[in-house]
């Protein structure tokens, strides 16, 4: 809530005025409901930087492409480890991007029955971005910090973990 936010933001900045709290919450809260959900607050963050001309930098997401299929031995990501990634990044919300939405786009998107290749895979990031109705850079920023063996250290081997979880039909 602004009161919340309010409180929160008087801890580490005490002469913040009533007028730039009002601006920053205008500008956080995207849908204008009572509240800042995760979605807006990461969009805000990355938002800082989307105007300064500088291209989106896909080498984070071309990383953690890799860091999944190659252990496998394959040039292609599978639904099950798309979903697990949607997963682990919270991607997932309650307002229209769950399960059925994220197997849509990626079917969308496969250009083979194998899977996901890595430019395939470049066209679901975009499409997820829109979908989600956030920056391009937002999405992207954010799967980049996706670490194998980091915030979600349980998770060693991708194929394996999500086997474990949920069975995905490729």
């Amino acid at each position: 809530s602004f009161e919340e936010m309010h409180s929160l933001l008087c801890q580490g900045r005490p002469d913040i005025t009533e007028k730039e709290m009002a601006l920053l919450w205008k500008d956080m809260n995207l849908d204008g409901d009572e509240g800042i959900d995760f979605d807006e607050f990461v969009d805000y963050l990355f938002r800082q930087y989307e105007d300064d001309g500088r291209k989106t930098d896909w080498k984070g997401v071309e990383k953690v492409f890799h860091a999944i299929v190659d252990p496998a031995g394959r040039n292609h990501l599978l639904l099950r480890e798309f979903m697990d990634l949607c997963d682990q990044l919270h991607l997932f919300d309650e307002t229209g991007f769950g399960v059925t939405e994220a197997e849509a786009l990626y079917r969308s998107c496969k250009g083979s029955a194998r899977g996901l290749t890595y430019d395939r895979f470049q066209t679901l990031v975009r499409k997820l971005a829109n979908t989600k109705n956030v920056p391009e850079r937002t999405i992207v920023n954010w799967i980049a910090s996706y670490m194998i063996g980091r915030a979600n250290e349980d998770i060693q081997d991708v194929h394996t973990a999500t086997a474990k979880v949920v069975k995905y039909v490729d």
